[in-house]
């Protein structure tokens, strides 16, 4: 990622190199994030995809399911 990246450009361009499977996953119909998902920069919680990135920043996804 290029300098003063965020993580919605982050999530958008993954979204983008996996062809929509990821996407579909990662963000509902309106393109806002999908319930269910979780986020976390560098072992905190992500709460806005207009967060900055930095070098070095591990970021986890996790889907929640839903078993019923």
């Amino acid at each position: 990622m290029e300098t003063g990246a965020k993580l919605g450009n982050l999530l958008e361009k993954l979204a983008r190199t996996h062809n929509g499977g990821l996407g579909k996953w990662l963000f509902s119909e309106n393109e806002k994030l999908s319930q269910g998902i979780l986020i976390m920069v560098s072992g905190l919680i992500a709460h806005d995809l207009d967060m900055d990135l930095s070098d070095m920043d591990e970021i986890v996804l996790t889907i929640l399911f839903d078993w019923v």
